[in-house]
């Protein structure tokens, strides 16, 4: 009878047999690259996800994933990103057109189909969306770049198949946020703070909007926004009047994109930038592209950090002041149409990118306060 080997000796040979493996090839290296990089272990590795897919769907019960898009660079999708997107019922998404473009030239065939859920839709496809979650069909999520539900209309539903009871697994994958932040080379080690999209339509909501960026940045803690290209020109003009000079800004434009560009300096000189090929596109005067921003004071200029709080106050009161006269001045020529108090806040309100409330409040306040005067001048 055969003795059985020894664990030790079952390690040598198979040492040995390497060993014997590798002198077939001039180079060592080559045999282990051929061995650990074949086509099969690609193939290898699809399956493996698809089974995963499989398995959270049929086994676990998972109804809702969040799928990250690549944000240029069709490579950086995942195993896992096609595999789920190749078995989804229903692919929900902000543009079903450029989401399609996306699917073929990431080789899905697809079988799902796709659901409209912008932020114009976002409210009415919900319940259809959920409903859909309840009945047992396995529904995606994606944007058209990028993780979905990050400074998008996608945590509607994400809140909403929670409450629902419905399960939800997130893929991790491509984010702008977390690529900007690593190739800015900022210190991150007290974490870094994300704004989305500064918010602000009329002037003054705007200034203060970035005035409150610039005072976020000052604790010490990066900070990540994104921008439009129509807004980027103005943005960039208020963050050197209101940031100090020692301020460091990176602009990400077009990251994994063939038109990728990282700038890094002050904020002064990012218009100078801006202006000599500042993302322009081929010398348009409209900035192009997808752009993420990181702004960052250095920590020497912490004891400067009071002084630009009293300037950022003042301006926000300034600000404050401008917003309600020019709230006053519209109220009282609604007013003179014959709209009551509450319908004429309402359209100052929608007009000015202000609360109805606070209007309304103000509205109140100069009323009172001319009645008192009135009265005043009475006893007087």
């Amino acid at each position: 009878k055969k003795k059985k080997m020894r664990p030790k000796r079952v390690v040598c040979f198979v040492l040995l047999h390497h060993q014997q493996q590798l002198k077939l090839y001039r180079n060592p290296t080559e045999f282990l690259h051929k061995r650990y990089t074949s086509v099969k272990t690609w193939t290898d590795l699809g399956e493996t996800a698809k089974n995963k897919i499989t398995n959270d769907v049929e086994e676990r019960g998972t109804r809702l994933m969040v799928v990250p898009m690549p944000l240029g660079e069709v490579s950086d999708a995942s195993f896992r990103c096609v595999a789920a997107l190749s078995r989804a019922d229903i692919i929900a998404c902000e543009d079903t057109r450029k989401t399609g473009l996306a699917l073929a030239r990431l080789g899905v065939v697809r079988k799902a189909k796709l659901v409209r859920h912008d932020a114009n839709m976002a409210h009415t496809s919900v319940k259809p969306l959920i409903d859909a979650m309840l009945k047992g069909s396995f529904v995606t999520l994606v944007s058209d770049a990028g993780t979905p539900a990050i400074s998008d209309p996608g945590a509607l539903l994400v809140k909403s198949a929670l409450d629902s009871g419905i399960r939800v697994v997130a893929l991790p994958g491509p984010c702008a946020v977390t690529t900007a932040v690593s190739v800015s080379g900022l210190d991150t080690s007290r974490g870094f703070i994300f704004a989305g999209f500064p918010p602000g339509r009329s002037t003054t909501a705007r200034r203060r909007a970035i005035a409150q960026l610039v005072s976020d940045a000052s604790f010490g803690r990066p900070l990540v926004f994104y921008e439009s290209p129509r807004r980027l020109s103005n943005t960039l003009h208020l963050l050197a009047e209101l940031a100090p000079s020692s301020a460091t800004l990176v602009i990400c434009r077009e990251l994994t994109k063939i038109h990728e560009e990282i700038f890094t300096g002050s904020p002064r000189q990012s218009l100078e930038w801006l202006k000599s090929n500042g993302s322009a596109g081929g010398g348009t005067p409209e900035p192009r592209g997808e752009f993420t921003l990181v702004l960052d004071f250095p920590s020497s200029s912490s004891s400067s950090s009071s002084s630009m709080s009293d300037r950022e106050i003042e301006i926000e009161e300034e600000d404050r002041r401008a917003d309600d006269d020019a709230a006053l001045a519209l109220l009282a020529a609604k007013r003179t149409q014959g709209l009551s108090l509450s319908t004429a806040a309402k359209q100052v309100a929608r007009t000015l990118d202000l609360s109805k409330s606070y209007v309304y409040a103000l509205a109140l306040n100069k009323t009172t306060n001319e009645d008192n005067d009135n009265n005043i001048g009475v006893i007087r």
